[in-house]
């Protein structure tokens, strides 16, 4: 039997879970097949470095709502989408040892992280 205490105790919230994400895009095949998926998804992000904008791959990522990590996963290309709530999240992805983060919304496909 539970005490008082504990029978109130409120119900944590449901995690938020990506339904799926979807990271590619080295040579021009593979980004021009995995751009013609962008529709199954509701954000998309690019990583790039340089002044040149060069492509990135095998960048951790995490994506938070508020202070809660919806998503963690290595980037294994320089373009990723992912399907997830509606809502803002921060996107940040490490490389080279140096943090960066961008503002987002779901909606939006065409965000980048620059380094």
């Amino acid at each position: 039997m539970l005490s008082g205490a504990q029978a109130q105790m409120p119900t944590p919230p449901a995690p938020v879970h990506v339904g799926s994400h979807l990271c590619g895009g080295v040579g021009d095949s593979s980004l021009t097949q995995l751009q013609s998926r962008a529709t199954d998804y509701n954000l998309g992000f690019w990583m790039v470095g340089g002044p040149g904008g060069a492509y990135l791959a095998d960048v951790p990522i995490e994506i938070r709502s508020g202070s809660r990590t919806v998503a963690r996963f290595t980037a294994d290309g320089p373009l990723c989408y992912v399907k997830l709530p509606g809502g803002r999240y921060t996107v940040t992805g490490t490389h080279n040892g140096q943090t960066r983060s961008v503002q987002v919304h779901s909606g939006s496909m065409n965000n980048y992280l620059r380094w």
